[in-house]
């Protein structure tokens, strides 16, 4: 497969230094919190699932904290430069991520010469953010009315079709080249620094296809600007995109995990913090304004805690050592 970044990506981290911690004093065990505003960042540029689904958490809790939730975007190089400035931060609470599990389970091994963290062991996990399922797309002035179509082509023609995954190492990153393996095809995969990139190239025909969650998809879709050919899930969204197949109906047995966010924060925050933050965002997931955003941008959100999440993440780190071996991605 032939991989091209759009942008500037961010791979060394001497302008990070100041992560070191800048930001306040750790609160100490049974202190109030928080005092102060809290900085919730987004590795991803605005507009994207990742930014809008922050927000509107920000939005609810408003009436949950009494502080202030203010979200901050900082996208580019894989959310490495953004991940480890949070991480590194001092663990006061007062600066948390909205990350996305891949960011400490696959790119960390994808990336180690340029990875300045080795993996879940390095941060806090605190609650799910989000799960957001992926679909394959193309423009409306493609010629692909079907996933058959695309595949034929793609087939014929080795690396023709341009595909944005958004960042290396993401799930739709990994999702894309599951699908080249199974399917037998190769493409050329066009790194952005988010969706909104990723969805505008698309939109100008400077590429052909994108493999994406369905949140920034949808309104194109809705426009008549996008089609989606095939779904990495279990069953058809019936709700959002009823007609287009998944790819296990179409006989392709590719990954169908979509993408997990999580609301991280550096190792060794006080308790009292984390339970705080935790029951924050589990309210604001109780919220119907909430529950109304998901619904409306085809995303979803459970109540997972600190512990299922540090099982699990150790659990899809040892996964992905042997699956990105499989395809072809690491030695």
């Amino acid at each position: 497969m032939n991989r091209t970044k759009i942008g500037i990506m961010v791979t060394a981290f001497s302008l990070i230094v100041l992560a070191k911690g800048t930001i306040g004093e750790c609160a100490p065990k049974g202190s109030a919190y928080p005092t102060k505003p809290i900085t919730l960042v987004v590795p991803y540029t605005p507009g994207g699932p990742s930014d809008l689904g922050a927000r509107a958490y920000a939005e609810a809790m408003k009436k949950i904290l009494p502080q202030p939730v203010a979200v901050v975007n900082e996208g580019g190089g894989s959310t490495v430069p953004a991940t480890y400035r949070v991480i590194s931060s001092k663990p006061d609470g007062y600066t948390i991520l909205w990350g996305s599990t891949n960011s400490f389970t696959s790119v960390p091994q994808l990336q180690p010469a340029d990875v300045p963290f080795k993996g879940p062991q390095d941060a806090k996990p605190i609650i799910t953010a989000a799960y957001v399922p992926n679909v394959f797309c193309v423009g409306a002035n493609q010629p692909y009315k079907t996933m058959k179509d695309l595949l034929a082509y793609a087939k014929a023609n080795p690396e023709k079709i341009r595909v944005s995954p958004t960042g290396m190492g993401s799930g739709p990153d990994i999702h894309l080249s599951h699908l080249e393996m199974v399917a037998g095809v190769k493409f050329t995969h066009i790194y952005t620094a988010g969706a909104s990139p990723s969805a505008t190239a698309v939109l100008g025909d400077q590429i052909e296809a994108l493999v994406l969650n369905t949140t920034p998809v949808l309104p194109h879709v809705r426009a008549g600007k996008m089609r989606v050919l095939a779904a990495y899930t279990k069953e058809r969204l019936k709700d959002l995109f009823p007609d287009a197949p998944t790819f296990k109906e179409l006989g392709y047995d590719v990954i169908t995990e979509g993408n997990l966010y999580v609301i991280f924060g550096p190792k060794g925050m006080p308790q009292n913090v984390v339970d705080t933050l935790y029951d924050a965002f589990k309210k604001a997931q109780q919220t119907e304004s909430y529950k109304k955003f998901l619904k409306n941008n085809g995303m979803f959100a459970d109540d997972r805690d600190s512990k299922f999440w540090e099982k699990q993440l150790q659990d899809d780190y040892k996964f992905y050592a042997t699956f990105l071996k499989q395809l072809g991605m690491i030695k």
